[in-house]
């Protein structure tokens, strides 16, 4: 309850009316998408991967998706998105698309699969849809999970919702703070907000991220600083160094007076 009562005190007019469902995992995602058809698993991959607008993942065409050299010297998928709200801080965005675990290498392949499939067949908008058929067909799906209420306040676990396109875009959101450490600016950014109003929502440094940042710091400056049993090992490799070293100068003095 602690961690969502900061919500509540942003102020009466800037508390949420309805109840907020507390994003999913990856994971879970991945396994929301399995009964669908290619078309429909890349839809939904597409969606959560770029954390994009349902109406800007409709302009995509698969010329918008090209092959980058990483900083890492590996291969990197970038996508031009053209952003398409109006007040929106930027008119596109240049997005990687980083398989960094097993979950999103399997829906980013998806999404190329999709994308090579349109290419042979020659056409170029990868998903030819209206925004209110996609919010049709992601709404046949259910998922579980725990929604915050304001009105009085408190986490109701286990409640089966319908799935919608924006509630992608929030868990892209969310794990992009939780997985990749994303601040304010990074984040508004890569979502293409016009100001970082909404990613200070998402990325709220309370005293718990704090202390977890402050004892990786601690840990990081452990890693450097020798252990007690590596100093005594350094000092007794020191000792018989200098042992070694005396044992050969009187050697080498026998050796001349011989």
């Amino acid at each position: 309850m602690e961690d969502v009562e900061w919500l509540a005190q942003r102020g009466k007019s800037r508390t949420p009316k309805k109840p907020i469902p507390l994003p999913i995992s990856q994971q879970q995602i991945l396994e929301l998408a399995q009964p669908l058809d290619d078309y429909d698993q890349s839809l939904v991959f597409g969606l959560y991967l770029s954390g994009a607008r349902v109406s800007e993942l409709c302009q995509v065409k698969t010329t918008d998706f090209s092959i980058v050299a990483a900083p890492d010297g590996n291969k990197q998928v970038k996508l031009w998105l053209n952003t398409r709200k109006k007040r929106s801080g930027t008119p596109f965005r240049e997005l990687p698309l980083r398989s960094s675990s097993e979950v999103e290498e399997r829906m980013l392949a998806c999404v190329l699969r999709h994308k090579l499939t349109f290419e042979r067949l020659g056409r170029k908008e990868m998903y030819s849809l209206h925004p209110a058929t996609i919010w049709k067909k992601l709404s046949k799906l259910e998922f579980k999970t725990s929604v915050i209420e304001f009105h009085p306040l408190r986490v109701v676990p286990n409640q089966v919702l319908h799935l919608y396109p924006h509630f992608l875009r929030h868990c892209r959101a969310t794990h992009l703070v939780s997985d990749y450490a994303f601040g304010p600016y990074h984040l508004q950014q890569y979502m293409g907000w016009s100001s970082s109003s909404p990613a200070i929502v998402y990325v709220k440094l309370d005293w718990r991220e704090a202390d977890r940042l402050l004892r990786g710091v601690t840990r990081l400056q452990a890693r450097q600083r020798p252990t007690a049993e590596e100093e005594l090992d350094q000092e007794a490799l020191g000792s018989h160094e200098s042992q070694t070293g005396n044992q050969g100068g009187v050697d080498g003095m026998a050796k001349q007076e011989q």
